[in-house]
């Protein structure tokens, strides 16, 4: 999985830490959690991150209803993440959440 984030600040920001939960229609459908690299985003700009590694924790019935919603198009999926960053020289720990996040499954 990738993630592009966008910058609003006017310092570089890099994420260094991802724990993040992916859910649809409220089931937990993966996760990730691993630490990355390289992955800065300019001042106010967006940048894509490297691959990260997600976990998909799906039943077969999570997985007939996904299956057959991606047939029909992008599904949205809803995430959460515990972020670690960079941020003009200081370490800290965000979290952020957005609703609606277009997904696809890529086999």
């Amino acid at each position: 999985a990738t993630l592009v984030a966008q910058n609003p600040f006017g310092a570089d920001v890099s994420i260094t830490h991802v724990q993040a939960t992916l859910t649809y229609n409220g089931e937990e459908i993966g996760d990730c959690d691993q630490d990355v690299s390289g992955y800065t985003i300019p001042a106010h700009g967006q940048a894509t991150s490297p691959e990260v590694t997600l976990s998909v924790i799906l039943n077969l019935a999570a997985i007939e209803l996904f299956i057959g919603e991606l047939e029909k198009g992008t599904v949205k999926v809803d995430a959460s993440a515990v972020l670690t960053i960079d941020f003009g020289g200081y370490s800290m720990v965000v979290d952020y959440a957005q609703n609606d996040v277009p997904a696809s499954l890529i086999l």
